[in-house]
């Protein structure tokens, strides 16, 4: 599933694939597959608040993202 969810999109896009490799640029995605929280008002990123996942107990997030050299740390809910 990795390589349909990484490699499949930048491929549709026209895109090439990033290389995770000393030197290069990277830009990743950190995900706890078993991390469960709430879904409400306070989380959501959106200025629309008519979600049917809102006040739901959802399984699985993004903790951490690092972009172009950069960690963007996803607080926990």
């Amino acid at each position: 599933w990795a390589r349909v969810l990484s490699h499949g999109p930048r491929r549709i896009l026209g895109l090439e694939n990033q290389i995770l490799e000393p030197g290069h640029e990277a830009t990743l995605s950190i995900y706890d597959p078993n991390l469960g929280w709430q879904y409400n008002t306070a989380v959501n990123c959106s200025k629309g608040e008519n979600s049917p996942l809102l006040g739901r107990q959802l399984t699985g997030r993004a903790v951490a993202s690092l972009q172009c050299g950069h960690w963007l740390l996803n607080p926990r809910p």
